[in-house]
């Protein structure tokens, strides 16, 4: 028993070490361009939509994403990728055309990986397994910003593209 508070308490250390330091994965200053709030990624490229369909689905297969498609829809999922925070990360990519090309808009939810779900119910005896709509908080530590920051790494993916963000 006191192997188990000892480490709870080591547990309950880590977390809060690691929930006080922002995560830049794109970069600081990157991080601090994207606005607060933004629920989307938006890359526009000058080259087809069967084209840009068939590099986001690639990327998403060689980043580890379980890949599901629907072409006629032009939409694109990545279901479940375990990323960092214990942090689970589901995108979706919808590919249209523009006046001057394609573009594909990134979104998605995220939620606790295995990982995430045994901490929180180690930590507080709470059960969470529910997803949520990833929305930039712009603060760093959060698991909706680890999450948005991976829509943003996708989208810089793809060569030759402008990348915008949208609510």
């Amino acid at each position: 028993m006191k192997n188990f508070t000892i480490r709870l308490q080591l547990l309950s250390i880590i977390l809060l070490l690691t929930a006080c330091s922002p995560l830049y994965l794109v970069g600081k200053n990157d991080f601090q361009q994207i606005p607060k709030g933004s629920k989307k990624v938006i890359v526009n490229v000058s080259y087809a939509t069967d084209s840009l369909f068939k590099i986001v689905s690639k990327n998403f297969a060689r980043e580890g994403c379980p890949v599901q498609t629907d072409k006629n829809a032009m939409q694109i999922y990545c279901n479940g990728k375990s990323v960092e925070g214990g942090t689970l990360l589901k995108a979706m990519a919808f590919v249209e055309p523009t006046a001057t090309g394609s573009q594909v808009i990134f979104s998605g939810e995220w939620g606790l990986n295995q990982e995430g779900q045994i901490m929180m119910q180690a930590a507080t005896n709470i059960q969470y397994n529910a997803t949520s709509p990833i929305v930039f908080e712009k603060n760093g530590t959060s698991k909706t910003d680890v999450a948005f920051q991976y829509l943003v790494l996708f989208a810089r993916q793809i060569e030759n593209g402008n990348i915008s963000y949208s609510n």
